[in-house]
């Protein structure tokens, strides 16, 4: 992004990322520049912090939340004028949302590396400067499984909360958890009308939550129905997703009647 003051003939800062594409569990890095306006100022702290639009309980798009901040810089005192360029590296939840696939946007999901700098007590940030996440290969695998089943992707959303009716206590989960929307292709047997896909990642495994909508009519209930898998990483580019998956899908109809 451009320079820009986070107030009135305060300092100019503009952060600049070395690469825009990461992935769950990696590094963002970069520097921030700092140019002095036309007093000088006491900076009590640089900040960095991952920020993403997540959906309130009540289904309202909500404002922008940010979460895994990092305070990279202490004390710093500019004068007028004066530059300042400061460099870091900010890692990334093995948890965090997925805004890519295939190279292309999911939609309706976006991470940015939000800037702030702390001055006389208060806190002023620079807008967003956006990055892409893309798929651990072992996620990539999955979503490639559902693709090649005849699901299309209408989009991703995060959610405030956390999933429940799991044991998630092995896993640093953030404050909101993403979800992939998915169309069963036309004609399929598993009883639903959309599916739901939630990775919950770690280091070494993820657990997939499957969420199914009935089809039904006007009485259906909706998001009844979960599912899950444990895949580990490394073994998981070995299965035969494509069976496992259509497998999951038809028991999970046959045992709630669904069809």
């Amino acid at each position: 992004m451009a320079l820009r003051p986070i107030f009135d003939e305060g300092p100019l800062v503009d952060t600049v990322l070395k690469q825009v594409d990461a992935q769950p569990g990696g590094m963002v890095s970069g520097s921030i520049h700092i140019e002095g306006g036309a007093h000088p100022v006491n900076i009590a702290s640089v900040n960095l912090a991952l920020a993403s639009e997540i959906e309130t309980d009540d289904g309202d798009r909500a404002a922008v939340i940010e979460y895994d901040k990092e305070s990279i810089y202490g004390t710093l005192w500019l004068p007028p004028g004066g530059r300042e360029i400061i460099d870091f590296e900010l890692p990334l939840a093995w948890d965090i949302p997925l805004t890519h696939f295939y190279g292309q946007a999911l939609g309706g999901t976006s991470i940015g590396v939000a800037t702030e700098l702390e001055i006389n007590g208060g806190f002023s940030s620079t807008d967003l400067d956006l990055i892409a996440v893309h798929p651990l290969p072992s996620q990539q695998r999955i979503l490639e499984a559902f693709h090649n089943l005849g699901f299309h992707f209408e989009g991703a959303f995060c959610e405030e909360g956390q999933i429940s009716g799991l044991d998630l206590s092995g896993y640093d989960l953030l404050p909101f958890y993403q979800e992939i929307e998915l169309t069963p292709p036309p004609g399929q047997t598993y009883g639903i009308t959309q599916l739901e896909v939630t990775f919950v990642a770690g280091p070494h495994d993820m657990i997939v939550v499957l969420e199914l909508d009935k089809r039904g009519g006007l009485f259906s209930s909706d998001h009844e129905v979960f599912g899950s898998l444990v895949a580990d990483h490394r073994t998981s580019l070995q299965i035969d997703w494509e069976k496992e998956l259509d497998h999951v899908l038809r028991e999970s109809g046959r045992r709630r009647g669904l069809f």
